[in-house]
């Protein structure tokens, strides 16, 4: 009984051991290109004014179901309103949007066909921080969901969508939006949205060389 745990642990280690071997460690950069809405007091419709965000992203990957991003997006807020005279009014705001994300895989995400469940199409879930800077600047809770097409060993397609919430009331740009109901010290009540639909290509530097030794677990 006891060496039959021994064996067991040890082929557990062994196990655990050549998976790590078997994943690779990249960074992954590439450009990005999508949509961008803003919701507040201009505007409280989904996907009503649309804007064109362009920029970029580096990737991480921990494991094959943990990665970390870091984003950069430039975009416009637009928007219509009445102004005080009755008259109807646009704006367009220029931002900028960094985030840094925590990315997880629903499902085993490998350069390798070594791993029970993986898959070279994943769909997976993210959140974290970031700042939007315009006339201002403020920090962003940011969350969303994603999918991943692996197109080959170095290239990566994502589709994202994310919902950022601003700790702020002034993503318009216009003076009467600006805190209209004096709750910017309920943050939760007031503040605006903004939201990005993206797609990525990424290409994955090699840092780490995989010595793939599955020999061993063959052996097994």
């Amino acid at each position: 009984m006891v060496q039959k745990t021994i064996v067991f642990v040890f082929l557990l280690f062994v196990g655990q051991y050549i998976r790590a071997q078997a994943f690779e460690h990249t960074i992954e950069i590439g450009p990005t290109i999508g949509s961008s809405f803003y919701l507040g007091d201009a505007n409280g419709t989904w996907f009503k004014n649309s804007h064109v965000v362009s920029g970029g992203v580096i990737r991480y990957p921990l494991n094959t179901r943990f990665a970390v991003s870091v984003e950069a997006l430039a975009g416009d807020f637009l928007g219509q309103y009445i102004d005080k005279n009755g008259s109807q009014q646009s704006f367009k705001n220029p931002f900028f949007f960094t985030s840094a994300h925590i990315e997880f895989n629903f499902f085993s995400y490998d350069r390798y066909d070594v791993t029970l469940e993986s898959s070279t199409i994943n769909p997976y879930i993210l959140g974290g921080l970031g700042i939007v800077s315009y006339q201002s600047a403020t920090p962003v809770l940011s969350g969303g969901l994603g999918i991943k097409f692996k197109l080959s060993d170095r290239l990566d397609l994502n589709c994202q969508w994310t919902m950022n919430k601003a700790f702020a009331d002034d993503l318009e740009g216009v003076e009467q939006f600006n805190n209209p109901y004096t709750l910017n010290k309920s943050p939760f009540l007031n503040n605006d949205y903004f939201s990005v639909l993206s797609i990525s290509l990424t290409f994955a530097f090699y840092t780490q060389r995989c010595p793939c030794r599955t020999g061993i677990l063959q052996g097994f």
